[in-house]
């Protein structure tokens, strides 16, 4: 089994009698309307990807692990010349991605269901889902030529490795290490603070690395899907953050190394175009082009320098009338969410709207009466607030982006007193209006599920629930720290033990109870 980096989460894997292809993100206008560009740019690799599909006799598959448009490029996939191939994507309750892929010329379209094997001529492909409305994910474990390969991209199913591994020695296993969402980026937080949370949510994500490792015990383990850099020079400046929710690979390598120091390093920062032998786990092939530490500061001034000419339009100022339209528009719009948010009773806080170019017609929400109307100004103590561009919310509103496109594109702006991650906001901000049933479904299945488990932490001995209200997450899979906090092996929200297991910073408990 050949593996061969494309950059980000991509890579093209050639077994004896299939080549797979596996989140291929080559576009050079980047993701989340060019506010998400790949690191190293990727994008001279497109011409490998499509000869390798036009010109092998071999079985050919692309597998898409999720509708994120640093996963699932449209734009580099209608452009392959050749259609004898298979995509390969998970059954999601939401088919959105199905949808978009029979758009595009292709031999079929297999969809696969949760930890349910798929023969491929000389092995079998076998996706692991996580549907959960909020977050849509999936990872890949290949099996062929007697090896394999373990690709979580960005799904978070640390607490089914255990039994994703039990049976199958892993020799390549690659999974995200870096940050890729827009808490803390987007709050209006003191440095301090923004540096504090930064800090913690980085070296949560290395731990949960750390202990993938030592259940995976992987052959060799391949950074993956980040970080992205940010070249429109709205946020360039986050590239060059002394500390934030994007670390480079040497900042993981170097915690791994004091994290499992009895461990021999098996870890290595791939760059576009390295190519890797899964059975020694040792490089074939080095692309000549590598990016180092020390460079990376003035590589990314240049590729920006390379790229300005997609934010011109974005320097424009937009006509009045514009943005009148859009507020209406916008109003329209919160109004339809709101009325099929069904547990909108929940919330107790208002939620306000502002475009940057109309500061006195803020938007306020009224869940609980499900009233959406104008406001000059914000009169509460307790609100959640987010300020987003006319151009931007407009693209959302005439289909060109979704609601997550716009937060993960980072150039919004939001607050939130108190400082509370609330799982309901969240989703309407989030979702469209036709997940937002189902995303309320979900919540209540998850607090459904009553089945409890021991704990010990320190000296002491707690019934807390076992899975997390957040996602539903197997918390006999976390960890505990300080004696007190229970993790989430997932998404690692703590729960503080000694405090009825209420969580750290977002509202849910796991019901804690210390025992005899």
């Amino acid at each position: 089994m050949e593996v061969t980096y494309l950059g980000h989460a991509g890579f093209c894997v050639e077994t004896n009698e299939a080549v797979i292809i596996m989140d291929p993100w080559l576009s050079p206008s980047g993701a989340f309307d060019s506010a998400w560009f790949q690191f190293p740019a990727n994008h001279h690799l497109g011409g490998f990807i499509d000869a390798k599909l036009r010109f092998t006799k071999k079985a050919k598959f692309i597998y898409i692990s999720h509708e994120h448009k640093d996963h699932f490029d449209w734009r580099f996939l209608s452009s392959l010349t050749t259609d004898d191939f298979s995509f390969v994507i998970p059954r999601y309750r939401r088919t959105y991605l199905y949808d978009q892929l029979r758009r595009n010329r292709c031999q079929s379209i297999i969809l696969c269901n949760d930890a349910d094997p798929v023969q491929i001529p000389g092995g079998t492909l076998t996706l692991f889902l996580e549907d959960a409305e909020l977050d849509r994910d999936s990872a890949v474990l290949l099996e062929s030529d007697g090896q394999s390969m373990l690709n979580l991209n960005d799904c978070k199913v640390f607490d089914r490795l255990p039994e994703i591994v039990a049976d199958t020695p892993i020799d390549l296993f690659t999974a995200q290490f870096s940050g890729a969402g827009w808490h803390p980026v987007c709050y209006d937080y003191p440095q301090k603070q923004y540096q504090g949370i930064s800090r913690r949510k980085k070296f949560s994500k290395f731990e949960a690395i750390a202990r993938a490792l030592q259940v995976v015990q992987p052959r060799l383990y391949l950074t993956s899907a980040g970080p992205a850099c940010f070249l429109d020079p709205d946020l360039l400046d986050i590239n060059f953050e002394p500390v934030n929710i994007f670390p480079r690979a040497s900042e993981l390598f170097a915690y791994l190394s004091r994290r499992l120091k009895h461990t021999p390093p098996c870890w290595v920062e791939p760059m576009p175009g390295d190519r890797f032998d899964a059975a020694t786990g040792t490089a074939l092939h080095l692309a000549p082009d590598r990016v180092s530490d020390e460079m990376f500061e003035s590589y990314v001034r240049a590729y920006a320098l390379r790229m300005q000419s997609l934010f011109e339009a974005r320097q424009m100022p937009t006509e009045p009338t514009a943005v009148l339209h859009t507020v209406e528009q916008l109003t329209q719009a919160l109004r339809d969410k709101l009325a099929m948010l069904t547990l909108r009773d929940r919330i107790l806080i208002p939620l306000y709207f502002q475009l940057t170019e109309a500061p006195s017609r803020r938007i306020r929400v009224d869940f609980p009466k499900q009233i959406v109307t104008e406001a000059a100004e914000i009169t509460e103590d307790n609100y959640y607030s987010l300020e987003a561009r006319t151009q931007d919310v407009a693209a959302v509103l005439s289909g060109r982006t979704s609601w997550e496109d716009l937060m993960l594109s980072l150039r919004v702006r939001l607050h939130r007193n108190p400082d509370i991650y609330h799982t309901l906001i969240h989703g309407f901000l989030t979702l469209d209006v036709a997940d937002m049933n189902w995303f309320c479904a979900k919540v209540l299945d998850a607090e459904s599920h009553t089945e409890r488990i021991v704990v010990e932490a320190g000296e002491r001995t707690y019934s807390t629930l076992r899975y997390c209200p957040h996602q539903h997450a197997d918390l006999s899979h976390g960890w505990v720290e300080q004696d007190r906090y229970l993790v989430c092996p997932r998404h690692r929200w703590r729960y503080d033990l000694t405090d009825g297991g209420k969580c750290l910073d977002f509202d849910a408990s796991i019901g804690a109870i210390e025992v005899d």
